[in-house]
């Protein structure tokens, strides 16, 4: 598959026919960071994803797809249009044409990742951003999902350092949120954290911290024995390079 500058996938299925989202950064003669990302279709009788719609998006580093209720959507994080603060926009499945159509722009500063995940019966979207032209010290946000407007509204903000990802899980009745931090303007080897739910407040507090190096895009998962475990993605090494290291578990 021809990607441009491809930073992540999407992948999901509607109605028995399986979609791939590529979402694609950047290409010097189709459009720079407005090059668009590219939504492919399987074909069972070739067995190849074809080219099915090609979404606008800008500098794209992140798409995530989810459902609330029966409607599917996929968010797009737009890093860089003609600058780090853009917006990032919200895209609905319509079955009719199988096509994403834009349902919301949400100002993202820098953006590189949105992670959706549901508690409590609501259901909120984190988008982590990474720079605002100004300062790599800029806040990520969560957003709450509003089932009457149908849109999606401010709830939390959290001061990251070029947040490069966060992940939500839950263990044992209590539910955490990864913060992966990258940059504070003057090191990448700062701590990334774990924040866990005020269950009187509905907000993330501070947990643990993990150091990291430059932390990107952590997962959870959950071993067959039941073990829980998070990885951070390092993306910095030795501070004259910034380029090799080890990532942690």
């Amino acid at each position: 598959v021809a990607t441009s500058r491809g930073f992540d996938v999407a992948a999901f299925e509607v109605d028995g026919s399986s979609y791939v989202l590529w979402a694609n950064y950047h290409h010097a003669s189709r459009g720079g960071y407005s090059v668009g990302s590219q939504l492919l279709r399987y074909n069972a009788a070739t067995g190849q994803f074809d080219a099915h719609q090609t979404v606008p998006s800008s500098g794209t580093r992140g798409a995530e797809y989810f459902s609330i209720a029966g409607t599917l959507f996929v968010a797009i994080a737009n890093h860089y249009g003609t600058s780090y603060n853009c917006d990032s926009v919200i895209y609905v499945f319509n079955r009719e044409t199988t096509q994403l159509d834009e349902h919301q722009r949400i100002r993202t500063h820098g953006a590189t990742h949105w992670d959706f995940f549901e508690h409590g019966g609501s259901q909120f979207l984190a988008v982590s951003n990474y720079y605002n032209g100004a300062t790599y010290n800029v806040a990520s946000v969560i957003y709450k999902y509003n089932p009457t407007s149908t849109q999606f509204e401010e709830h939390e903000e959290i001061g990251t350092h070029a947040c490069g990802g966060m992940k939500y899980w839950s263990m044992g009745g209590a539910k955490f949120l990864a913060v992966a931090n990258c940059y504070n303007g003057a090191s990448f080897l700062i701590n990334s954290w774990i924040l866990k739910l005020n269950p009187v407040t509905g907000k993330f507090e501070s947990h643990q911290d993990i150091p990291t190096k430059c932390g990107y895009r952590p997962e959870h998962w959950v071993a067959g024995d039941g073990a829980h475990f998070l990885a951070f993605a390092n993306y910095a090494g030795h501070p004259s390079s910034h380029t090799t290291g080890n990532s942690v578990v």
